[in-house]
């Protein structure tokens, strides 16, 4: 079977064998503790009302207190709630890296409080493996099953799937290690990309490591100026000798 889209082509040389209902419903229970929700408010300008002041998103736990979502829906100045199976509290934005659209959300107190926990990270996964997503939130949670396709180099290190995401919802493999998040948001001409994790740990370790420190502005002695601003050398004692003794 050949799939044609308007960005890569799909060659299928053998059937996948389909997942069984009782390894989506063991993932769907395993699931429930890697998911959190974060309920984001926000003071909208009166010139931007097609903005809604409140909305929800995905977010996955990182550690004991951090957690990763999708920047562009957790935008600087919300006010964030961080809810899991047990729970909710308020969360932290501690920054973003808006070109790889990650941010990073920091709790008070451990996660485990939510009834939530930090997946593993899964490898990369291979063309044509199974994938978990989460449908629906809460306890109503469910899963849908999807698969890699193959990759587009234009789009690396991008993970490109079968199923549509939104909101940042996390993607799992068969043995539920984190692949990533999916990056969509409305603006989006297409809804299958994923953000993998290797992306995830490298935007996490950038926003924690902060803005690199900017370069000292060069003083007025700095030999970076042009010759005609530079001041006219002194002699040394020894060039002021020689010159008295040839």
């Amino acid at each position: 079977m050949i799939v044609v889209g308007p960005l890569f082509l799909v060659m299928v040389a053998q059937p996948v064998e389909p997942l069984q209902m009782d390894d989506m419903v063991r993932a769907a229970e395993r699931i429930r503790p890697f998911v959190a929700r974060v309920d984001v408010r926000l003071e909208v300008p009166q010139d931007q009302p097609l903005v809604p002041p409140e909305h929800w998103s995905f977010a996955v736990p990182w550690d004991e207190t951090r957690l990763v979502a999708l920047a562009p829906l957790v935008p600087d100045g919300a006010q964030i709630q961080v809810v899991g199976p047990s729970g909710r509290m308020e969360g932290v934005r501690l920054g973003a890296d808006a070109e790889n659209r990650v941010v990073l959300i920091q709790t008070p107190r451990p996660l485990r409080t939510l009834g939530l926990e930090a997946p593993t990270r899964g490898e990369a996964p291979a063309y044509l493996a199974h994938l978990f997503t989460v449908v629906g939130e809460g306890e109503g949670a469910t899963v849908a099953a999807g698969q890699v396709l193959k990759p587009a180099p234009e789009f690396e290190p991008l993970v490109i799937t079968d199923l549509k995401l939104s909101l940042g919802v996390p993607v799992f493999d068969e043995g539920l290690g984190l692949v990533g998040i999916g990056r969509t948001v409305a603006w989006d001409r297409f809804d299958n990309f994923v953000i993998p994790s290797s992306l995830l740990e490298s935007s996490v370790d950038a926003i924690l490591r902060g803005p690199a420190a900017p370069s000292p502005a060069p003083s007025p002695d700095e030999d970076s100026r042009p010759w005609w601003a530079k001041p006219i050398p002194k002699p040394s004692a020894k060039e002021n000798e020689a010159e008295a003794h040839p």
